[in-house]
């Protein structure tokens, strides 16, 4: 017994001995993405930790209501957020489309969406799940934007796990490929309520924004916003990475 008593004793020193060790050789990565806080409420941190697949990935699957913590928006003239509509729910005005394959879609309202003066500049734009949710830019000159919100449903303090938004064309063959150069921008922004936490534009596969925390109160949103800077013919940007979690 005393000898299992010494050993435990040893590798506590051992231990205590590494970590001092690892401190004093620590030091920090600059925060170099763009964010913006108001004081006290928000902290960045350093933006080198990996983005995973993140709670709304989890959530969005087979989800066919809005609410309660997440709701899928969309703002196509600058006028406010509105709900997005299930594709199944298009249905009724076009029976031969085949909405009721779509699957885990989001979509505008029949008659700012796909039924837009009649077919003609209709705006397609969409959330769906191609092997991780998509926010599908198509139509409508690059106006509409699209948002997932996360509803706090208490008094409390989110983390928000980084975001990797990158930005995608697709193929013929429906392979996604790079934004080439006759592509519009894309913007993404985080939101806390009215205020901005995190901006960027990119064209590229690989953009994350930083991880952070935000002080809330129960019916705070959060944000995530992705908008075309132009009208395509499919411009994706990808959501399945967003996460947020109550701290």
């Amino acid at each position: 017994m005393k000898r299992k008593i010494l050993g435990i004793v040893l590798a506590g020193a051992v231990a205590l001995a590494l970590s001092a060790c690892s401190s004093e050789g620590e030091t920090s990565t600059p925060d170099t993405t763009t964010t913006s806080s108001t004081t006290g409420t928000t902290q960045a941190t350093e933006p080198a930790e990996e983005a995973v697949q993140g709670t709304f990935r989890e959530a969005y699957v087979g989800d066919r209501e809005q609410g309660p913590e997440w709701f899928y928006m969309y703002d196509n003239d600058g006028t406010g957020w509105r709900e997005l509509v299930t594709a199944e729910s298009l249905a009724e005005f076009n029976p031969d489309a085949g909405y009721d394959g779509y699957g885990d879609n989001w979509r505008l309202p029949y008659e700012e969406g796909d039924g837009k003066d009649d077919g003609n500049n209709a705006d397609y734009t969409s959330f769906t799940e191609w092997d991780g949710v998509k926010a599908d830019f198509s139509g409508n000159n690059g106006q509409t934007k699209l948002a997932v919100v996360y509803e706090a449903q208490a008094d409390g303090t989110l983390k928000i796990g980084p975001w990797q938004y990158g930005a995608y064309n697709v193929d013929e063959e429906y392979n996604f490929i790079e934004l080439d150069q006759y592509s519009p921008n894309v913007t993404v922004q985080i939101l806390h309520n009215d205020e901005e936490l995190y901006s960027a534009e990119s064209k590229t596969m690989d953009g994350q924004s930083s991880s952070m925390t935000v002080e809330v109160k129960a019916g705070d949103k959060i944000y995530f916003v992705a908008s075309s800077g132009g009208n395509a013919m499919e411009t994706l940007v990808s959501f399945d990475t967003i996460d947020v979690t109550v701290a």
